[in-house]
């Protein structure tokens, strides 16, 4: 693994030529002039590495990359992962932006390792304010009781992941959640314990899943799991994990112990959906299977 690390202050995005930045000399053209101007442009972390791989591609050939960011819960792959690989850490500062690892199926020769650093610092400048925009936007779209992003997250995140799947030809599913009996159970129980029976639920998604940024909260106890390269069957399969998982809680009251159950509609994005119809289709699963009594799974 190498270190891709520079100050903020030695990086002139705005202004920077080959002349300027001696240290990019070999591999700075017009095309990677061209590039940095549209990186700044870009907010979308996402998109922001499709912008630089794309680039980085006509002088490295790449079968794909994957960038992760533990610390802020980030993880994307882009292309395809292949046997022989390398890594890079990237700082601005002392600021940590994550790990990006490169991709292809023969070997990185040395040159193209020093192509690519020659490159990579003109990503960390524009990488360092997508990442902030991206946690500004959480932070205004997220429900308060449960920290998960609300609705108004979960459709501009989808429209992104349903061009993404069509693009690579991949699959994408969600599963809309919903708790059994819930008006009862806070007519029973009171709110506050309406309040754990959600932040339970919640653990247990975020437990089968192993991350909560695909968790959605919709209106009230329904909460939507957006998974990327998913099909039906697998996501049936995550979907009965979480009910099993909920299932076997049970929560403590003054007016006895809680049983929670859940109910799953999936649905699994067509080459004629929009988003409308695409959410529509889930809804009718979910439907289907409260009206089946609850407690379980409906696909569409």
């Amino acid at each position: 693994m190498t270190i891709c690390q520079a100050d903020e202050s030695v990086i002139p995005v705005n202004s920077l030529t080959p002349q300027d930045a001696p240290g990019y000399r070999s591999t700075l053209t017009s095309a990677s002039l061209a590039l940095v101007r549209r990186l700044q442009s870009v907010r979308d972390p996402r998109h922001l590495l499709e912008l630089f791989s794309g680039t980085l591609r006509s002088t490295v050939p790449l079968h794909g990359i994957h960038y992760r960011n533990a610390t802020r819960g980030i993880e994307y792959t882009l292309g395809q992962c292949a046997y022989h690989s390398h890594r890079c850490r990237l700082m601005l500062g002392s600021r940590f932006l994550g790990e990006l690892t490169f991709h292809r199926r023969r070997k990185f020769t040395d040159k193209e390792i020093e192509q690519i650093g020659g490159l990579l610092p003109i990503l960390l400048l524009p990488l360092r304010d997508s990442l902030v925009h991206r946690e500004a936007l959480q932070m205004a779209n997220r429900d308060t009781l449960t920290g998960l992003h609300d609705g108004v997250a979960l459709k501009e995140m989808l429209c992104r992941e349903m061009n993404y799947a069509r693009k690579h030809e991949l699959p994408l599913s969600i599963i809309v959640l919903n708790i059994d009996h819930f008006r009862n159970l806070n007519e029973v129980h009171g709110s506050l314990t309406g309040d754990e029976v959600l932040k339970t639920v919640v653990s247990c998604m975020g437990q089968v899943l192993g991350r909560i940024d695909t968790l959605f909260r919709g209106k009230g106890d329904e909460f939507m799991i957006l998974l990327r390269d998913t099909d039906k069957d697998s996501a049936s399969v995550l979907a009965g994990e979480m009910c099993t998982m909920v299932s076997s809680r049970q929560l403590p009251s003054v007016f006895g112990t809680v049983s929670i159950t859940v109910s799953a509609g999936i649905n699994t994005l067509r080459t004629d959906d929009n988003l409308l119809t695409f959410l529509q289709r889930a809804d009718f699963s979910l439907f289907q299977a409260k009206s089946q009594g609850g407690n379980r799974i409906c696909a569409a």
